[in-house]
C-alpha cells in the first residue's frame, strides 16, 4: 500500500523544507493561476492547508522588486520590471492529488 503521507501533504507542513535561498511559485490547480514569492515565508498562510499535488523546478516571470537581487538577472530581463527567473514552483488544490486526479487517466497541461 501507498504512503499516503505524500499525497496529504499540505503545503503548510511542506513549506518548513523549502530553501529559503530559492524563489518559490504556487500554483493553484483550480484556477490554473500561479503566483510568485521571493522566499517561502512570503506565501500567504492562507495556502497552508491547501494539498501539495506536485512541486517542480520552474523558468517564470518575476517583477524586479520580489527579485533579491535583480542586477543578478539582467540577461533574462523581460522588459523594464519583469525578468525569467529559476523557481520552485509547487502546485496545491484543495483536494488531496488522489481526489484532484480520481478518474483522470491523462492529465494535460494547458499551455
Amino acid at each position: 500500500m501507498e504512503d499516503n503521507f505524500i499525497y496529504d501533504m499540505k503545503l503548510g507542513t511542506l513549506r518548513k523544507y523549502i530553501s529559503v535561498f530559492d524563489l518559490v511559485a504556487v500554483h493553484i490547480y483550480e484556477t490554473r493561476r500561479y503566483y510568485t514569492y521571493a522566499k517561502p515565508a512570503d506565501i500567504p498562510d492562507e495556502y497552508n492547508d491547501k494539498y501539495v499535488i506536485g512541486f517542480g523546478m520552474s523558468e517564470l516571470e518575476f517583477e524586479g522588486e520580489k527579485l533579491p537581487v535583480p542586477e543578478l538577472y539582467e540577461d533574462s530581463r523581460i522588459n523594464d520590471d519583469m525578468y525569467y527567473a529559476k523557481c520552485i514552483e509547487i502546485t496545491v488544490a484543495d483536494k488531496t492529488r488522489n481526489e484532484a486526479f480520481a478518474g483522470n487517466e491523462k492529465i494535460e497541461l494547458e499551455l
